[in-house]
């Protein structure tokens, strides 16, 4: 029986994804839940087959990232990349255009799993980093 609670990240589970380069659909549902409730039910309609295939090529971009934690290296990354990449895993790997996947849940997968190179940014966060009147 599991010890972890709503909301907890289950870091096996991200390290296990990560090694082998996929997930299935209740995993990606677990990580979906694991940012916001709220999409679950529009989230649960989606193929499996469909989740799985965009999760792969996420993943096989993802994974460049493993070892990267932008915070300790703000200063080394090359953002311009970084936001090329990011951009092609939302909008090029199929994840966009699945049901209840949007860019919070989005930001969300990319935080569960690799959260030293991805920390979740919402408004909230970035509002209290950056103030309210950033783009």
């Amino acid at each position: 029986m599991s010890t972890l609670k709503y909301q907890d990240r289950d870091e096996v589970l991200a390290s296990e994804i990560i090694a082998r380069r996929k997930a299935t659909s209740w995993e990606f549902l677990r990580i979906a839940a694991w940012k916001s409730a709220l999409n679950l039910a529009q989230v649960s309609v989606n193929n499996p087959k469909d989740i799985e295939d965009a999760m792969e090529k996420l993943l096989d971009r993802l994974v460049t990232y493993k070892d990267i934690d932008v915070v300790q290296n703000f200063d080394s990354i090359d953002w311009d990349t970084w936001q090329e990449n990011v951009f092609w895993m939302l909008n090029r790997t199929g994840l966009i255009d699945l049901s209840g996947v949007g860019y919070a849940v989005f930001t969300g997968i990319l935080g569960y799993l690799l959260p030293n190179a991805f920390p979740v940014m919402d408004k909230y966060s970035i509002a209290g980093i950056f103030g309210w009147d950033v783009a």
